[in-house]
């Protein structure tokens, strides 16, 4: 596909963006409704749950992991099922009872207020690093496909697409992120039902001849039951699952501002539920077709192996990393150009809806919790959240940068990794607070959580450097762990129990 056409389909769908931060932002009056989006319709908060987390991340790196993972992340999707129930049956009534703006106002009236701006900082600086690997992935795809071949250095890239994120958010907030995500989610629908379609017919596979090229690939593996030393083990890949969903969805202010925008409590739970099964398919779908990628690939005569890069027959590197395989396809691949106009766009839709309403939580976190806007008042909030934005944008900006000379990996793992270490203090912190009434110290709680992230990392060295077991995304829960320890021991001599409103 020709730079001229992806300049062509990128315009139109920035003109359709910023059309809809537009009709949004009509109906948008004070910062309740930028938070939260107003009391929306169900079924267009079931569609917002499914795309807040199918970001353009899962739609470029899950089909190209299957060639290091197989079909493993399966597993994590069965726990992810489990981890939905726990957010819409546990944590969703007790939000919706505070009738909170930030998650992190809980920890406020739980422990304190440094409490709050402590969680309310380890989530800013998590959603920055997570957000700016989303920008990342678009800017490289556009890179390799637009700007590369005109000459436009990566940084201009950047710029510009966190201008135009910034530029389709400040107005509309949540309201237009939620409709960005109904668009999002049929796009993503239709790109990857055609891309499947386009993978198969290329390859010479008929439906009966797909399924069986899919069922008997040497990457068609679900279940690993053998090793528990290996990542891949299914008990490791189902609890991260549960805990990763409640960690990075339920405690996360970026997803929680959709539900918490809900008409009322049961139609958001069952929105939820319906949400997480929708989730599941897509993901299954993208696996399927990461499969088909690959054998069209063999069969164009491109030797696939599990490392990388990949090569052409003549020893051309094609694929310089697993984030590269559903690009090079769908934009140099042989495919016919609907595809790559359907990937580009989807692309779009997915990382802009998904990165603008990070901004939107990161902005609201700032001004609710780090400057305790609640208490002064929706002038100071309106003013102050216009200038927070701006900034968050900017940090966004840089850390795609740095991000761009560190990274090596899948950015599906570096997300799930930067989960593990950063929402771990968050998942310890709500989960005592939730089932422990034992009165903290509150002035070492912001200790823990420094900690316990290092202590951590040393434990995951050292396990696979004395016994060989390698930690996955499960050393989430022994982050949690340690700051559940931690926390209790700061209440050692405070034996009033507490009676916070919010544990009642």
């Amino acid at each position: 596909m020709s730079p001229l056409v992806v300049l062509v389909v990128l315009i139109l769908g920035l003109l359709s963006l910023w059309g809809i931060s537009w009709m949004a932002a009509r109906t948008n009056r004070g910062e309740e409704r930028f938070a939260v989006g107003g009391r929306t319709k169900p079924f267009v908060a079931t569609l917002s749950m499914v795309t807040a987390v199918m970001t353009g991340v899962t739609f470029v790196s899950v089909p190209g992991s299957v060639a290091g993972s197989s079909l493993s992340y399966l597993q994590m999707c069965l726990g992810f099922v489990v981890g939905y129930a726990i957010i819409a049956y546990v944590l969703l009534p007790r939000f919706h009872a505070l009738k909170i703006l930030s998650l992190y106002e809980y920890l406020d009236c739980r422990f304190g207020r440094h409490s709050q701006m402590t969680g309310a900082c380890m989530f800013l600086l998590s959603k920055l690093l997570v957000n700016a690997l989303r920008l990342y992935l678009i800017c490289s795809v556009l890179q390799f496909a637009l700007y590369g071949p005109l000459g436009v250095p990566l940084w201009v890239n950047v710029g510009i697409m966190s201008l135009v994120v910034w530029l389709s958010t400040c107005r509309g907030g949540v309201r237009s992120v939620l409709w960005m995500d109904v668009v999002k989610t049929l796009i993503i629908f239709a790109c990857v039902t055609l891309c499947i379609i386009f993978a198969a017919s290329m390859a010479g596979l008929d439906f009966e001849g797909a399924v069986d090229a899919v069922a008997n690939h040497r990457f068609a593996q679900v279940w690993f039951v053998e090793d528990a030393s290996d990542w891949r083990f299914l008990p490791k890949q189902f609890v991260a699952g549960i805990f990763m969903v409640v960690a990075t969805t339920g405690l996360d202010q970026d997803f929680m501002q959709r539900a918490l925008g809900g008409r009322n409590l049961h139609a958001t739970q069952r929105s939820m539920m319906v949400a997480v099964v929708l989730q599941v398919v897509i993901i299954a779908l993208l696996l399927v077709l990461g499969i088909l990628l690959y054998i069209y690939m063999e069969s164009c005569g491109v030797v696939v192996a599990e490392g990388f890069p990949l090569c052409d027959g003549a020893g051309e590197a094609v694929a310089a990393k697993s984030d590269d395989v559903m690009a090079f396809v769908a934009m140099r691949g042989g495919m016919p150009m609907v595809v790559g106009v359907l990937f580009v766009v989807g692309l779009l839709f997915s990382s802009f809806s998904a990165i603008g309403s990070a901004m939107t939580a990161q902005a609201t976190s700032v001004v609710v919790d780090i400057l305790g806007g609640r208490n002064r008042g929706m002038e100071f909030m309106e003013r102050w959240r216009k200038v927070a934005l701006p900034i968050v944008a900017a940090m966004t900006w840089g850390s795609v940068l740095v991000i761009d000379a560190l990274c090596s990996d899948n950015v599906l793992n570096l997300t799930y990794d930067i989960a593990a270490y950063s929402y771990g203090p968050l998942l310890g912190l709500y989960t005592f607070g939730i089932f422990s009434r034992r009165q903290v110290c509150e002035k070492w709680l912001p200790c823990v959580v420094v900690v316990s992230p290092l202590l951590s990392y040393a434990i995951k060295l050292a396990a696979y450097r004395l016994w060989g077991f390698e930690f996955g995304f499960e050393l989430l829960v022994l982050n949690a762990a340690i700051t559940i320890c931690g926390v209790w021991l700061t209440g050692i001599g405070k034996f009033k129990k507490s009676g916070y409103i919010c544990n009642q």
